[in-house]
């Protein structure tokens, strides 16, 4: 990973970090009314999104495994 990318997901989990002390902060003191889903999203959305992109990947490429044949065809160039 380059230099670039590594600073960029410091920041990025700095601000995620963030974010979510922002929002339990307001939880506690001024919007009773908000999940803690909502105050701890920042956290976990990124890992949900991940695991989601996989599985649709992983299923994409059994799909795409089925449409193939499994022994090669015998063609004879005439």
């Amino acid at each position: 990973m380059s230099v670039d990318k590594k600073r960029l997901m410091k920041h990025l989990h700095r601000y995620l970090i963030a974010l979510t002390v922002v929002l339990a902060v307001l939880k506690l003191t001024l919007w009773h009314s908000l999940s803690w889903w909502w105050v701890f999203a920042p956290i976990y959305a990124p890992i949900v999104f991940t695991v989601t992109l996989l599985l649709f990947a992983v299923i994409a490429a059994m799909i795409a495994g089925k449409n193939t044949p499994d022994e090669p065809m015998d063609m004879e160039i005439e």
